[in-house]
């Protein structure tokens, strides 16, 4: 039996809600892309072979964090891209641009390299 009037309204609030509860946990997804990062620098010993040929710490931060942000910034235009113009939901088409762009990175979670980062002093010697 096809939806007709009111039920239609009532499946598309239900779509949104859920889209806009479940985009967080989506998100999150990247945080696999960030642990294989950290898993085979220590097992090819990536950082250590690039200290011996004179790379300096604020580079290797710095590239580490533009690989990060560019990995979420796809991230996020693509999941904008399909909930604004493909599927219409109603988090992207209300909410403002701005706010989404204040938003997004905050959703994500940090980097496991910054928790790497913030425990090296407690690393045995």
């Amino acid at each position: 039996m096809p939806l007709v009037g009111e039920d239609v309204g009532l499946v598309l609030r239900i779509i949104s809600m859920t889209g806009a509860t479940l985009y967080p946990l989506a998100l999150s997804l990247l945080l696999p892309i960030f642990m294989y990062t950290i898993v085979l620098e220590k097992e090819e010993k990536i950082l250590e072979m690039m200290k011996m040929n004179g790379l300096r710490m604020r580079e290797y931060w710095l590239i580490t964090f533009l690989f990060n942000f560019f990995i979420s910034v796809i991230t996020f235009g693509v999941f904008f891209l399909f909930g604004r113009y493909l599927l219409k939901l109603d988090f992207f088409t209300d909410t403002s641009i701005f706010v989404l762009v204040i938003i997004e990175p905050l959703s994500v979670p940090p980097p496991p390299k910054s928790c790497r980062f913030r425990c090296n002093p407690f690393a045995p010697a």
